[in-house]
């Protein structure tokens, strides 16, 4: 979050920017009566006098309330936006005329301002009440309220664990594909071994983001080892990443482009997610919110979300467990840790050939033993168990019966049973008599040999088929190319290759991107003193209404006064001293029929927006209706309101409704901003 209030002198220049008109009621606002002649410096030089006085910044931070707090904080996060960018921020809770009238509040309470950039009005925070203001505008908790999980936020349903259990399920189906789809038999059996996952989602969200890739019918691993170069939550969020891809694939598009949308998609979600707390549950219309708040130098790369239909992107954060749907909204799980119950070990041989994995094993020993495994149950249990073909297929990616056996008695922390070690034995024996190779091979003269021996070449090579010729990991000469130029060789040959550099790593460490809002873990909650209306507020108001009755102001000008105190505009008992040359009935309420009906004229003849308040028997309290009057009824004795509601955002024209006026408990008109008139 930006700096979220101007200097002094940019405030004091947009107000005395202002036509005289608007300049000079707006001190009236403060001040009632002002002296003639006008003189708009010196009159600035007041108001800046009386906004700094302790006593006054003090009632003007008792009289701030949940639903200013809200707006003070939205213009904070937002950074200045326009009434539009704002009421887009609320949309579903403020209706647009609503909020025009909380706005027009806190301008007249100097609490916001407005000015001109490149001709559009943004609203501004008052920077003479940044010490009052400040606390409100640095706690956006208001704006994210989270209710807490039924239970304990257990660990995601997709860890580490499942992940390669999918990708080991992935590459033992010889054929994956059949026609355009995944072949029924593989549905079926990824149904009953990954239960709640959608299997084609899925399939597609990993070869978008290049964990797997297509290889003929079938499936192959793409960039495995770069994926495990990164946290779990991390693997997550590039799996949704490619969910959320494959959601919204575009055809035609390069694998350049695809590739980098994808690492940016993969930061978005990486700060998204790293904004919200464990263990609480979100609204969908607060996620929405905090989707928006997206820096507007990223907003067009970064932003996977088109405002109309953000299913997608939560269905992709849901496909990854990142989020968990509830009957409220979205929750945030825990992330796995150790193994539980203090166990030092990762699996459990339950019998020579089958294997329990634990919460906790790390990313490579999950996915050496699912390559050298199949799945045979996952959820609160994740089970392999290691075949002849999955032993095959494990020999294929370059590993050793030897390394599978020691691994097993490093989780394990017992001997390998000599049963298994003696099958695994004899399956590797006869993988080495027949093979076929194919692959990137390195050849080195008798006298480069030792570059084969340092670490750096050492570990791309994966099986030495000859003395001086070496299969290479992975059909990647660039690597190879990388190591052996920063070991001295300038010249290599490369007889039907193109030189095509290093490419970027293909999963970059999100951990650098700093999330779009930092969320307070007990957000939805209110801050110490500043997420709900002081307690003295209302004594506040009754101190100035005892002052307003001890003095003797005629009745149309003690009813405006009463009404600016009703409105928070009164700070200061300096106030009430003199009575103010201009009276303005903006509301009226209860038994005040004459007041209704002056306001309801008012409206109709200026076009007004108006608020009515009315009994609501089915809460028992109020029910208010915002909108604009078309017109003013007489049924019998009694005089009808014709008020026509405001829609709410997106939504078409609604219906006019009628209402007496009797029942109206407050009739208020709502005035444009004061910074436009």
């Amino acid at each position: 979050m930006g700096r979220p209030f101007r200097s002094p002198d940019e405030w004091r220049a947009d107000l005395l920017s202002l036509p005289d008109s608007a300049y000079f009621d707006l001190m009236r606002t403060v001040f009632g009566a002002i002296k003639t002649p006008f003189n708009k410096h010196r009159l600035m030089e007041d108001l800046s006098s009386f906004l700094i006085k302790t006593e006054v910044q003090e009632t003007i931070g008792r009289f701030i309330d949940e639903q200013d707090h809200r707006i003070i904080a939205a213009v904070a996060v937002l950074e200045n936006p326009t009434p539009g960018e704002l009421e887009l921020f609320f949309a579903g809770e403020y209706g647009g005329v609503e909020l025009q009238g909380l706005l027009f509040n806190l301008e007249e309470r100097m609490i916001l301002s407005r000015f001109r950039d490149d001709g559009v009005y943004r609203l501004a925070l008052n920077p003479l009440l940044e010490p009052v203001l400040a606390p409100f505008a640095a706690d956006p908790s208001p704006l994210f309220p989270a209710a807490a999980l039924s239970g304990e936020a257990g660990p995601p349903a997709l860890d580490d664990r499942t992940l390669a259990a999918f990708i080991s399920f992935a590459l033992s189906q010889g054929e994956f594909f059949r026609g355009d789809g995944i072949r029924k038999r593989t549905l079926e059996d990824a149904a009953r071994l990954f239960p709640g996952m959608d299997p084609e989602r899925f399939t597609a969200g990993l070869i978008r983001a290049e964990i797997l890739r297509v290889e003929g019918a079938g499936l192959g691993p793409a960039k495995l080892d770069r994926f495990g170069l990164l946290s779990p939550l991390e693997r997550r969020e590039y799996v949704a990443a490619g969910i959320y891809e494959s959601l919204s694939e575009t055809e035609g598009e390069s694998p350049y482009f695809r590739g980098s949308r994808l690492r940016l998609r993969a930061r978005f979600i990486h700060r998204f997610i790293a904004a919200l707390s464990p263990g609480k549950v979100y609204s969908r219309a607060v996620l929405i919110r905090l989707l928006r708040l997206v820096r507007p130098g990223e907003r067009d790369a970064e932003t996977p979300l088109d405002d109309a239909a953000p299913e997608p992107f939560f269905r992709a954060l849901c496909d990854a467990a990142l989020l968990l749907p509830s009957e409220d909204g979205y929750a945030l799980p825990g992330e796995g840790g150790s193994p539980p119950n203090g166990n030092a070990f990762a699996i459990a041989l339950d019998t020579p050939f089958s294997l329990i994995l634990f919460p906790g094993i790390s990313w490579e020993d999950a996915l050496n033993l699912a390559l050298f495994c199949e799945p045979r149950e996952t959820g609160a249990v994740v089970r392999f168990e290691i075949t002849r073909d999955s032993a095959v297929r494990g020999f294929d990616r370059g590993l050793r019966a030897q390394e599978l056996l020691s691994r097993l008695e490093r989780l394990s922390g017992f001997p390998a049973d000599q049963n298994l070690r003696w099958t695994l034995t004899d399956w590797g024996e006869r993988y080495d008599g027949v093979s076929l190779q194919r692959g990137t091979v390195l050849t080195l003269s008798e006298d480069r040999r030792y570059l084969a021996e340092t670490g750096a070449l050492s570990t791309l090579i994966g099986r030495t088929l000859a003395p001086g010729v070496y299969l290479l990991l992975e059909d990647n000469p660039e690597a190879a190319l990388e190591v052996l130029e920063k070991s001295g060789v300038d010249i290599v040959a490369r007889p039907g290759l193109n030189r095509d550099g290093v490419p970027e790593p293909a999963y970059p460490p999100l951990a650098s991107a700093a999330p779009a809002l930092s969320l307070p873990a007990s957000a939805g909650s209110a801050s110490a003193g500043s997420a709900v209306p002081a307690a003295g507020a209302e004594e506040e108001k009754s101190r100035f209404r005892r002052v307003l009755e001890a003095r003797r102001f005629p009745a149309p000008v003690r009813e405006d006064l009463r009404a600016r105190i009703e409105r928070r505009l009164i700070v200061s008992e300096n106030q009430l001293l003199d009575a103010p040359l201009k009276q303005e009935k903006l509301e009226a309420r209860n038994l005040d029929y004459t007041g209704k009906i002056a306001i309801a004229k008012q409206a109709l003849a200026r076009k007004s927006l108006v608020e009515a308040a009315l009994p609501d028997p089915a809460s028992g309290g109020e029910r208010r209706i915002f909108g604009v009057l078309s017109g003013l009824e007489k049924n019998g004795g009694e005089t009808i309101l014709v008020l026509r509601p405001a829609p709410p955002a997106g939504e078409g024209e609604a219906e006019p409704v009628r209402i007496p006026l009797g029942k109206i408990s407050l009739l208020r008109r709502i005035r444009q901003s004061i910074f436009e008139e």
